[in-house]
């Protein structure tokens, strides 16, 4: 008898990778770790000031250039992604290799989600941005 059938199969899906297939369940456990991390770093006051006041600035002054890409402004929040993706890491003392918790593919989907989400009340002007 092996010792890991005394406990469940998350416990050990870390140690054995044919346990570590997609399935609705781990589905799940993604799409509510990105929700915890999207709204973890919408709240934090300290990446706000660092990271989108910055991003919301150059977005409105493009906006009224005429000059704004929406693919460069998803691509511009990554810095603000991976701050939070590495705060919420560490508030949380999550255990495990960060670089495998939050994908490359786990940011871009929280970066694009941040831009969606941002874009039209920036160009509307309903962020105070010192101007």
């Amino acid at each position: 008898m092996k010792l890991y059938e005394f406990f469940s199969v998350a416990s050990v899906k870390d140690h054995d990778p044919h346990l570590d297939q997609d399935t609705s369940s781990s589905k799940e456990e993604k799409e509510n770790l990105a929700n915890d991390v999207f709204w973890f770093i919408l709240d934090h006051d300290k990446l706000h000031k660092t990271h989108f006041l910055p991003i919301a600035q150059e977005v409105y002054n493009g906006s009224k250039k005429g000059t704004i890409d929406r693919k460069e402004y998803t691509e511009c929040w990554m810095p603000m992604v991976e701050s939070g993706c590495m705060e919420f890491y560490k508030k949380q003392k999550m255990s495990g290799s960060p670089r495998k918790i939050f994908s490359k593919e786990f940011c871009e989907n929280l970066c694009q989600r941040l831009a969606d989400k941002h874009i039209d009340e920036i160009i509307k002007g309903e962020y105070k941005l010192g101007l």
